[in-house]
């Protein structure tokens, strides 16, 4: 006889039950930011929306017999799932050519499981205010379903005009658990409060360098 897999139909039942909790949290703590948009001003903040496609390989399930034919329905494989991720944070100030930060990550795989990561964030300054640059992001998960997997997440986001970027990453851990994402989104701030290219195309008045040289006009 096979051990039954893992993922029975009663996992997928908790998972699906997660999703819509993720979302309304993330909804509360991006409204936070928004709202708060002219005070960030002096520091960076990050409120993005992706959607991609997720690679993950499931470990092989242990079997009582050894005829190959149980074998080989116990090998493990390779289930590609579509995926959501939804990145809240702040950071250190846009005007410096690093940028430091930490973010609060919810990644819904539809139909299955819910992810909640946190985040250590280093961007460079065109990744912030454009038109091009790069953020590396790393920190620890924790798996909303049955089996309740913890790990390690990191993932390299390519950042282009009007905040548009593409992420690509990895994770890994307890339960056997390996994948990788590749997912293409926006961020809404970078995009909005702290964008400085394109300015002649759409004009951005609530950009750092425009409160700097506001500050310096009137101290004259």
């Amino acid at each position: 006889m096979r051990r039954k897999s893992r993922r029975g139909t009663s996992a997928r039942v908790t998972r699906r039950r997660s999703s819509p909790r993720a979302l309304a949290a993330l909804a509360a703590a991006s409204t936070l930011l928004v709202v708060a948009g002219p005070a960030l001003a002096d520091s960076s903040a990050w409120v993005s929306i992706n959607g991609g496609v997720a690679i993950e390989a499931q470990p092989a399930v242990e079997a009582t017999t050894a005829t190959s034919a149980d074998q080989a329905a116990t090998d493990g494989e390779t289930i590609v799932r579509s995926q959501l991720q939804f990145d809240v944070g702040v950071g250190t100030t846009p005007a410096a050519p690093i940028i430091v930060g930490g973010l609060f990550r919810i990644s819904p795989t539809l139909g299955e499981y819910t992810d909640f990561a946190l985040l250590v964030r280093g961007a460079t300054e065109g990744f912030q205010k454009g038109p091009f640059g790069i953020a590396i992001d790393l920190g620890a998960y924790a798996r909303a379903d049955d089996q309740a997997s913890v790990g390690f997440v990191g993932d390299a986001v390519l950042g282009g005009p009007l905040g548009l970027q593409l992420t690509l990453g990895g994770r890994i851990g307890s339960e056997e658990e390996k994948g990788a994402f590749a997912l293409f989104g926006v961020d809404l701030l970078r995009m909005t409060l702290y964008r400085e290219s394109l300015i002649d195309w759409w004009p951005n008045p609530s950009r750092p360098d425009q409160d700097v040289a506001e500050v310096a006009a009137t101290s004259f």
